[in-house]
């Protein structure tokens, strides 16, 4: 199946993560059960605390957009990635564990 794009809005005081409706519609489609959220904003501070405490937010972002673990949404998604919806380039992108990326 192809990627799973999270869309990624850089505001003044933060990050907001979101879900085309498609794509909320399919991971519902795929997991009955999944309560996929619109948005997910972060600020900048805690995105900052977060890393220190815990790595990267970015890995904590699907699961929080989806309520599915980052490795369920790999078994039917190729990759997740991350775009700039103005510039539409991709910000980040992850794989299955031991694929590499663009493999």
């Amino acid at each position: 199946m192809s990627a799973l794009q999270i869309d990624v809005s850089v505001q003044l005081n933060g990050m907001t993560f979101s879900l085309a409706p498609s794509i909320r519609e399919l991971i519902r489609k795929f997991f009955p059960k999944a309560l996929p959220a619109n948005t997910v904003f972060i600020a900048y501070d805690v995105k900052s605390d977060f890393k220190h405490q815990h790595g990267d937010v970015f890995q904590y972002v699907p699961s929080a957009l989806t309520s599915l673990s980052k490795d369920e949404v790999l078994e039917h998604f190729s990759e997740i990635q991350f775009v700039d919806p103005v510039k539409g380039t991709i910000i980040e992108t992850m794989t299955r564990p031991g694929k590499r990326n663009g493999a």
